[in-house]
């Protein structure tokens, strides 16, 4: 569990500098709280793997969730400027917050890979615009992105301007792959202001 404080500004983080592997069983949690208090698990640079599918030396991740919080500033957010693998034996659940800057985002900059054998389900917050504000899963700068899920694939664009979307925005080849339905929803109150959308550039 990676929580942010009650207090403003009162963020909470795991950083590393040239790598990071995070292997959990049971939940693993990242919750933004009010302004400027995020959650955010990082590593510079190298390779990050979060979570854990193999049963012959750890315990399994059961879920993998993001929320961002209630106020400016308050992401929940993991990041690599290498590769980045994510893998739960369930469902993998992102939800942005309120405000801006407070998005749920993973984000990889040479390759990214997901594996979930449940559910993935995004949905976006009320912030406004692009950037932390945005609820996304995207690689950024080389490499492919594989996203392998049992289940349905749901993305979910929020009541704000912010965007809600899979993006690889680099060259290299984008797959996605799921056991169930595949949905994108525009929300009703905002449909012509944010972005929901799976891409790449």
């Amino acid at each position: 569990l990676v929580q942010a404080g009650r207090a403003s500004g009162a963020a909470a983080w795991i950083k590393a500098a040239t790598g990071q592997t995070i292997n959990a069983g049971g939940t693993i949690t990242l919750t933004g709280g009010p302004a400027n208090a995020y959650a955010e698990m990082s590593t510079t640079a190298g390779s990050q793997t979060i979570g854990n599918v193999d049963t012959s030396y750890y315990d399994q991740t059961d879920s993998i969730t993001l929320t961002g919080g209630t106020a400016a500033g308050s992401y929940a957010k993991i990041s690599t400027g290498g590769t980045q693998n994510i893998r739960s034996s369930a469902d993998v659940t992102l939800t942005g917050g309120v405000g801006g800057n407070s998005g749920a985002q993973m984000l990889a900059g040479t390759g990214q890979n997901l594996t979930a054998y449940g559910k993935l389900s995004m949905t976006g917050g009320n912030g406004n615009g692009t950037g932390l504000q945005a609820t996304a899963i995207r690689n950024s700068t080389s490499g492919n992105q594989s996203l392998n899920v049992t289940g349905d694939i749901t993305v979910t664009g929020g009541s704000g301007s912010a965007d809600t979307w899979i993006y690889h925005v680099c060259s290299g080849v984008q797959n996605i792959s799921t056991g169930g339905n595949l949905s994108l929803i525009s929300p009703s109150a905002t449909p012509n202001v944010n972005v929901t959308s799976i891409s790449m550039r």
